[in-house]
């Protein structure tokens, strides 16, 4: 793993083709996630222990479907595998968050520096500590490029944020309050899906991994 250069334009703006070619069963997982959370939302205990649980299994699917996609590769889901990966999910989980109570700045860092350990887990195969360790090599070497990449989202997510303050604005009503978080919740989940695929797509420029359009994104 070393130092690259990368137009993350180039990849955000590549990613939409497998994101429509996975749609069906992306939009599948979001609005199972949008149901749970909206759920759990109504139940505050639900949502601090039962919210990242659930998050965690869409998520193992939603890497085994766009691992097939981008990497041709069959990631491997069996229940160790599972749990493992909710035990790193809950370990970032529990860090940005200590992150973000003491001060922003830790919590946003610990974001940047946990990017790729849920992929170097289930598509690396590496161990826990092991992914972790790599993902801070990985984000230490490429540090700008993972900056503009969360940049790039983060612009991205404003406007989805954007949308769905307008309609709740729209259609507010405590009739259908229900409804409106459900929307909410499921377009968040939906540009998750989406941005999933870019992390992936730079995971596969950044380390050894030879996927369908790698030379395309490249510069």
């Amino acid at each position: 793993m070393s130092k690259q250069n990368i137009s993350i334009n180039k990849v955000v703006l590549s990613s939409f083709e497998p994101f429509k070619n996975l749609f069906a069963k992306l939009f599948l997982l979001a609005m199972t996630e949008a149901v749970f959370t909206t759920g759990f939302s109504y139940w505050r205990l639900g949502s601090i222990i039962a919210g990242p649980i659930i998050q965690a299994i869409i998520m193992v699917y939603a890497i085994y479907f766009i691992a097939k996609e981008l990497f041709n590769k069959d990631v491997e889901i069996g229940l160790k595998k599972i749990a493992g990966f909710l035990l790193l999910y809950l370990i970032v989980y529990a860090t940005i968050l200590l992150g973000f109570v003491f001060l922003i700045v830790p919590g946003i860092i610990m974001i940047l520096f946990f990017t790729y350990a849920y992929t170097f887990y289930l598509i690396g195969e590496f161990g826990i500590l092991e992914s972790i360790s790599k993902s801070f090599r990985l984000v230490w070497e490429n540090f700008l490029t993972t900056l503009k990449m969360y940049f790039v989202g983060f612009s991205l997510l404003v406007f989805v944020f954007m949308v769905t303050f307008i309609f709740n604005k729209i259609v507010e009503s405590q009739d259908i309050k229900y409804l409106t978080r459900f929307i909410t919740f499921l377009l968040g989940s939906v540009f998750t899906m989406y941005f999933n695929i870019v992390i992936l797509k730079v995971y596969g420029l950044l380390s050894p991994v030879t996927y369908k359009d790698s030379k395309k994104d490249s510069n």
